[in-house]
């Protein structure tokens, strides 16, 4: 709940490590990072990076189910029930499993919530083995009060909520107190007062980031002494020699950081790599206490370590994980690379919606007054801000830049949202209009007798320069382009656009730790950067703008604006859902109509991992695959496992036409021999997701034949969008297929691109005879099949004369052309020899393109298998040249279920994905390729 929004304020630790993980480790997950942790100090950690470590080696009292959501036993065991007289407390007057407030008679004060929380101990150490107390959890509260990232869940616990008019600034009062403890320690409870209600109090401020008293609270941490006082302790005084410090914690290195999570630290080699392994010693695991956990949903990582490498690009990432060397890429990669990702039969690919989102905010303080409030507090700066909102073309961001990976942003939620207020004031690309807004609010140009534009800039209404940099430059922060190539671009193109009209503005590429330190110290006039979400919106949109946090804490443009406060506040309060969302809606509205942020888009995440090394990835809250329900589950593959494809599924429709989808899905056996029996598979579960457009059923059930058939209807392609010459593409997902028994198919994607009704395009079909072949037996002869491409255009008409290519994915396998073009009936002929000697069975993929003049390019791929023929000899035999008929197992036996087997059918190797997209988005947009990395924050 804390991490989510929490910022960097800290540069990168002295400390350094020793032990790289060994390649070879069966169980050590290995992630690509795009930067080097930057602390180990947690009380200043904030960018993904770091949190990608140190959010794994601590943890909270709380957790929840992973399929209700619920609340369950942990550290945190339950409530009290309500039957124990006021002011005393014993073991037996805890609900187990119940979290709750407790009943309205025994509160103090009436209209003060209370919650009295029971807290088992046993088994739980840190990672230096001191047995954990309630004096941890104690003073794990306190800390979180200090901190200004993570002060806003625990507000309800201070004075008047922390609300103006709060003695807590006074005496850091928190109103807990403990009203139980064992003799031993092990068990204990503590009572919470709310002092103003609080919607997400169990969920969040109970979910306090846990922290070593006996670390943290003595001279190990930096601290004066060994017994450093918080709020509880008698002769508290904050500021006293002997209260806790929070300055000289968050200065501290943290050097080999103690947590009490299921991870723990192994070491860090600065610029180089980490790694975490697996607390062995964790309590929560199956049978960890029949009471607390009668349903065994206590469970442990698979996986003994996660090792964390550093790659700058993404080209350097992709490499290293079709190379073997990584597992997992830690952030979104360029759309370009599906291609040769998905063609890759050893590599997985998962596209999901990101919950957060990429901004451009404004510096609203007296300080940078052309952009916000004067001295007096008026807000002078909105013509500026609502300017600069018609100067950024959103829709040119999405297409060109994220490739339709993403939507346009037009406020703080997502369209997509069901909370997302409709109504919201938004703001067109408009030019003409931003200058009209400057003129009619007074602003004056340098030479008012000529048009605005380049070196005729407009200024102040009092004449003074609108920018604070050197001659009046407005700056906008940006990451750089090796980073972030989609924020620096679209820095680029609002900063030419604001010089089109007249505003002398500049965009300017920093490192990330420079942008982050210049907007922790409010020394800014405009910057682009993003939030990874996990928050409710009452909480993150409390943190990021309610005026308490402007001068310390997340919101970083220095927002006020009471009527905002008062609808955040009350959203955080209510217990009414409905109207909460009215609130959160309100609230909405006046972000949109006061602009300290604009919302430029929300992008669609593309993560890659190695599908042959570890099985169980996971889609989280926050719209990525890394996260602990994954982590959790993750596991090598097993020997039985589902494969799910694209098959006959066209690669090219026009505007809102429909296009039929058909999937088949395979089981795949590993036998003691190291060779395959495949066969179709009835009765699996196929999940589906889109990108753009819409889908007939989303949920399916392979039949008998193990097919899947849906349909996909295209989205709406603006025929007056010069930005649609090229195509728009969708992306549709096999997202999972699962049946008991079997190991669940890997995410498999195909781009669909949609054209005007006016654009020509070319689709393609594949067909091998036969689609099993040999490598090269012991007689040197080579294993040799036919490909057979046939184009068709946009209308189902054979194209004659188009000129066709192939490769294959890996190179070994030699291609004859028979024909370089298509004949009348659209059909071109290769031939293919295994010329490859393997070990075991392998897949290549073939892939063929087709050009021709005034048609948009057509690609498509297949797969063949390929047998070892020293391993199998004579007993698979010769495939049938009837791709309709089936055939025998590989052990020689009939089938009996009326199922297909051992792949010698098109329809189960024809591959999923047509990929003529890969080639033409290069060739179309090639500087603008790379879609946004995910840097959490969680700020990025």
């Amino acid at each position: 709940m804390l991490v989510c929004i929490v910022l960097l304020a800290s540069s990168i630790s002295l400390t350094t490590g020793q032990v790289p993980v060994a390649e070879d480790d069966t169980y050590t997950l290995r992630v690509a990072m795009q930067d080097d942790v930057r602390t180990l100090n947690p009380l200043v950690a904030g960018d993904v990076w770091t949190w990608n470590l140190v959010g794994y080696l601590y943890e909270s009292p709380m957790i929840t189910d992973p399929e209700t959501d619920e609340l369950i036993p942990y550290i945190a065991v339950g409530s009290a029930n309500g039957t124990a007289s006021q002011g005393s407390m014993a073991w037996e007057d805890c609900t187990i499993g119940i979290f709750d407030y407790s009943p309205q008679g025994t509160w103090n004060n009436s209209e003060r919530p209370e919650a009295t929380i029971f807290y088992d101990f046993t088994g739980v150490t840190w990672h230096d083995g001191e047995q954990m107390d309630i004096r941890d959890v104690m003073f794990s509260h306190y800390v979180q009060s200090q901190m200004p990232h993570w002060v806003s869940g625990i507000k309800c616990l201070m004075d008047e909520g922390g609300e103006p008019g709060s003695n807590f600034t006074d005496t850091h009062y928190l109103h807990i107190q403990k009203v139980y403890e064992s003799a031993d320690g092990l068990q204990a409870a503590l009572k919470f007062e709310l002092q103003v209600p609080f919607i997400d109090f169990f969920k969040n401020t109970l979910s306090t980031f846990l922290l070593p008293y006996h670390i943290w609270g003595t001279t190990v941490s930096g601290q004066a002494s060994n017994d450093m006082l918080i709020w509880c302790d008698d002769g508290y005084v904050k500021g006293g020699p002997n209260a806790w410090n929070s300055s000289k914690a968050m200065a501290w290195d943290n050097p080999g950081p103690i947590g009490s999570g299921v991870f723990k630290f192994d070491s860090w080699t600065v610029g180089s790599n980490s790694k975490i392994i697996k607390n062995t010693d964790h309590f929560y695991k199956p049978g960890w206490n029949p009471l607390y956990d009668p349903d065994e949903i206590a469970k442990q990582p698979t996986i003994e370590a996660i090792q964390f490498k550093i790659y700058r690009t993404a080209e350097q990432a992709v490499l290293a994980l079709k190379n073997n060397e990584i597992d997992y890429i830690a952030w979104s990669i360029p759309p370009t690379f599906i291609h040769e990702i998905a063609n890759d039969p050893a590599l997985g690919v998962k596209q999901s919606a990101e919950r957060g989102f990429f901004y451009m905010a404004y510096n609203m303080r007296p300080s940078r007054r052309s952009f916000g409030y004067d001295e007096n507090g008026t807000d002078v700066g909105k013509p500026l801000r609502k300017t600069i909102a018609h100067c950024i073309d959103k829709q040119t961001i999405v297409q060109r830049l994220l490739q339709n990976f993403g939507i346009p942003g037009d406020g703080i939620l997502s369209n997509l949202d069901p909370m997302y207020n409709i109504s919201i004031q938004k703001y067109a690309f408009d030019p003409e209009e931003a200058k009209n807004i400057l003129a009619n609010a007074g602003y004056k140009l340098t030479d008012p007798g000529a048009e605005p534009g380049v070196d005729n800039w407009w200024l102040n209404p009092d004449g003074s320069p609108i920018g604070n940099g050197e001659g009046g430059l407005i700056e906008i922060l940006t990451p750089p382009m090796d980073y972030d190539p989609i924020r620096c671009h679209a820095g680029l193109m609002i900063a030419r656009q604001m010089q089109d009209i007249g505003l002398y503005a500049e965009h300017i590429a920093l490192d990330f730790g420079t942008i982050v330190n210049r907007i922790d110290a409010r020394d800014f006039d405009m910057y682009i950067l993003g939030w990874r979400i996990g928050a409710q919106p009452m909480d993150y949109m409390y943190s990021f703008f309610h005026s308490s946090n402007g001068e310390i804490g997340d919101n970083y443009p220095g927002y006020r604006n009471i009527t905002f406060d008062n609808l955040i506040y009350e959203a955080r309060i209510t217990d009414n859902e409905s109207y909460r969302e009215e609130l959160i809606k309100e609230a909405q509205a006046a972000i949109a109509y006061d602009l300290p942020y604009d919302v430029l888009y929300f992008k669609t995440n593309i993560e890659v991992f190695r599908a042959d090394r570890f099985t169980g990835w996971q889609t989280g809250s926050s719209g990525s695959i890394y996260n602990w329900g994954s982590i959790i589950n993750l596991r090598p593959p097993s020997n039985s496992y589902i494969n799910a494809r694209f098959v006959n599924t066209a690669l090219s429709m026009y505007s809102e036409g429909e296009l039929d989808v058909e999937v088949l899905v395979t089981s795949i056996t590993k036998n003691d021999d190291g060779t395959l029996t495949r066969a179709t598979l009835e009765g699996a579960e196929v999940q589906f997701s889109v990108s753009n457009g819409t889908l007939d059923q989303y949920n399916c059930t392979s039949d008998a034949y193990g097919k899947v058939k849906l349909k996909f209807t295209a989205p709406h392609v603006d025929p007056d969008n010069p930005l649609a010459d090229e195509g728009l593409f969708s992306f549709i997902e096999i997202s999972t297929a699962s049946k008991e028994g079997y190991d669940d198919a890997r995410s498999r994607v195909h781009i669909v691109g949609i054209y005007k009704t006016i654009t020509p395009f070319l689709n393609l079909e594949m067909e091998l005879d036969p689609d099993v072949i040999e490598d090269v037996d012991t007689q040197g002869q080579e294993g040799i099949t036919y490909i057979t491409v046939t184009a068709r255009d946009n209308k189902d008409v054979p194209v004659k004369n188009c000129a066709v290519s192939f490769e294959t994915i890996p190179e070994g396998a030699n291609i004859t052309q028979i024909d370089n073009v298509t004949n009348d009936q659209g059909e071109a002929v290769a031939r293919l020899s295994a010329n490859m000697d393997i070990e075991e069975d392998e897949i290549v993929v073939v892939v063929a393109k087709a050009t021709m003049l005034g048609y948009q390019n057509g690609t498509q791929s297949i797969w063949l298998d390929v047998i070892n023929g020293n391993i199998i000899g004579d007993i698979i035999g010769e495939p049938p040249l009837d791709n309709t008929t089936d055939v025998n197992n590989t052990d020689g036996t009939d089938d009996t279920d009326g199922t297909d087997t051992d792949s010698s059918s098109s329809d189960i190797d024809s591959q999923d994905v047509g990929w003529f997209l890969g080639i033409l988005m290069i060739s179309t947009v090639v500087i603008i390729a790379i879609v946004v990395l995910s840097f959490s924050r969680s700020e990025r």
